[in-house]
C-alpha cells in the first residue's frame, strides 16, 4: 500500500453515482473509484476481505455466546440443585484424598493415582 490514504467519505459518494440513472455517469463513477483504490494500492478484493473475515468473526462470537449461556445455565443449575459441584474456590493441585473423593462423589469404585491421571492434577478444590 501506497503511503496515499483512502478517502473512505469520497469513495462512498463515488460508488453512489454508480447507480445513477445516466449510463455516462455511472460509468465514471464506477471508474473514478477503481483507480482511487489502485492509487493508494489497493484492489477490489483488499476492500472487501476485511467484511467476510468480520462476518466469521460475528458468527464466531455467536456461537461461543450461545456456549457462555449454555454453561451459564448449567452451573446455575448445579448451584441450586445441589448439583456435583457446590462451591468452588481456586484451580490448583488435587491432593490424593480429594481425588478419591472426586471418585466417591462420582459413584466410582475405581481406584487410581492422581500422578497416572495428568487432566486431574488441576481439578478444582471443592468445598465438602
Amino acid at each position: 500500500m501506497s503511503d496515499t490514504e483512502l478517502d473512505w467519505q469520497q469513495l462512498a459518494r463515488v460508488v453512489g453515482m454508480g447507480g445513477s440513472r445516466h449510463d455516462g455517469e455511472a460509468l465514471n463513477a464506477v471508474r473514478l473509484a477503481d483507480r482511487m483504490i489502485r492509487e493508494v494500492g489497493l484492489t477490489w478484493e483488499d476492500l472487501l476481505a476485511p467484511y467476510a473475515q468480520l462476518q466469521i468473526a460475528v458468527e464466531a462470537a455467536r456461537v461461543l455466546l450461545d456456549e457462555n449461556t449454555s454453561l451459564q445455565a448449567e452451573l446455575e443449575r448445579q448451584r441450586t440443585n445441589g448439583g456435583f459441584l457446590v462451591e468452588w474456590r481456586e484451580v490448583g493441585t488435587v491432593p490424593e484424598s480429594r481425588s478419591q473423593l472426586v471418585l466417591d462423589r462420582a459413584g466410582s469404585t475405581a481406584s487410581f493415582k492422581i500422578s497416572s491421571h495428568p487432566c486431574l492434577v488441576t481439578l478444582p478444590r471443592f468445598v465438602v
